[in-house]
């Protein structure tokens, strides 16, 4: 296998095969960067090899898309341009597929579809999986919702029906979608549901949970430790945070009664959900409510990154070289990962049939979407929104 291509005008399809390939960008909306740290879950736990990259300059704007200067000593060391990489991961389980990612391209995006096509339909790709974080009033004490919306009817799960149609500025993951769509290969986006006022921070609770569903979506064996050690370290540390503040108090607990209104119909929650407590005569009252815990949050965040273990930030700290973990590493921590999901009894990560297939049988959920069951045939839902103001309902 040729371990770097590069994709230029004398493109090659990789020397590979691979059932699934995921996509993450930088550049469009990513609440909570749910998908950014997704992305490098995969990337730090799993066994990689880099295919290729594309030339960034047939794509990526570098105003846009700076590249990063090293300097050292007022010397320049280094110039590190964006790039977007192809690799090949191995799984908990060994088996192999696709990571495409890196900035999102500013321009060029039919001839940049069309790449990938070649790519996907040589490698034997069957679906194209999407991940984002998507901001709505949903409380941290909650387990994060997954919605999904396809590119095909018969592949959308049992999950809140749409109240009308939406149309909003697309991704390149959405129109890669479409796209590889028209070549017979069917493409989901995973939507983490993320508190509004951590939109703007890392959320590692909904990382967590894109894991979880593409698990359960692709049929891959894919590690969350790391990211649910740190939504839990987050918990703890918001609980004591709301504790100190009437007013959090008050908003998390208007948030916690809504999303508990919609557990009874097996759904979940909606994708724009906004407890009737904020639908207030007043206007700032609501903007008061809605900024007060998004400030204490914020202020804790700017706390503990500030004075986290007590470092001194006037020294200069002394290099350290990182390290990469071994082929052996990355092993051993697969294996430990699948005997501790084997003592808790875990079943999501016992092999089972992919369900980004349309005829899958119906599988029970009772993790992060909030559903009682799931089935993988319902009315379609299209419902990756940039915001609200770029929303409009179409009669």
């Amino acid at each position: 296998m040729t371990e770097t291509q590069t994709y230029g005008d004398n493109h090659q399809a990789p020397p590979t095969r691979a059932r699934i390939l995921v996509m993450y960008f930088d550049g469009a909306m990513d609440a909570g960067a749910s998908g950014r740290m997704a992305a490098e879950q995969m990337l730090r736990a799993l066994p990689t090899t880099h295919i290729a990259d594309f030339e960034a300059e047939n794509f990526i704007n570098y105003r846009s898309h700076r590249p990063v200067i090293t300097l050292k000593n007022w010397v320049t060391q280094e110039v590190e341009i964006p790039k977007i990489s192809l690799d090949l991961l191995r799984d908990d389980r060994g088996e192999s597929f696709l990571l495409l990612h890196g900035p999102e391209p500013d321009y060029r995006w039919e001839e940049f579809a069309e790449r990938v096509r070649k790519i996907v339909s040589d490698a034997g790709v069957e679906v194209v999986f999407g991940m984002t974080g998507v901001p709505s009033g949903v409380p941290h004490t909650r387990p994060t919702p997954v919605h999904v919306h396809t590119t095909d009817a018969s592949l959308v799960p049992a999950q809140p029906h749409m109240a009308a149609t939406m149309q909003f500025p697309g991704s390149i993951v959405s129109f890669l979608q479409w796209k590889l769509k028209q070549a017979g290969i069917d493409g989901m986006t995973l939507l983490a549901i993320v508190p509004y006022y951590m939109s703007e921070s890392a959320y590692p609770a909904a990382s967590s949970a894109i894991l979880r569903k593409l698990t359960e979506f692709s049929g891959l064996s894919l590690p969350v430790g790391d990211l649910e050690q740190g939504a839990a370290e987050d918990l703890d540390a918001f609980a004591a945070l709301v504790d100190a503040n009437p007013e959090v108090q008050h908003t998390v607990r208007a948030l916690e009664e809504h999303y508990d209104s919609f557990s009874g119909d097996g759904l979940g929650i909606p994708l724009n959900a906004v407890p009737s407590a904020f639908n207030v005569p007043n206007p700032q009252d609501k903007e008061s409510d809605a900024s007060g815990i998004t400030d204490a949050i914020e202020a804790y965040l700017a706390s503990v990154t500030d004075g986290a273990a007590g470092v001194d930030l006037s020294e200069e700290p002394a290099e350290m070289p990182v390290q990469a973990p071994s082929t052996e590493e990355l092993l051993a921590q697969a294996l430990e990962r699948i005997a501790q999901r084997a003592k808790k009894g875990e079943g999501s990560t016992v092999p089972h049939a992919p369900r980004h297939r349309g005829d899958a049988t119906s599988v029970e959920v009772s993790g992060e979407s909030g559903t009682a069951e799931e089935q993988t045939t319902q009315s379609p839902a299209e419902v990756e929104a940039d915001s609200e103001d770029d929303t409009k309902p179409q009669d």
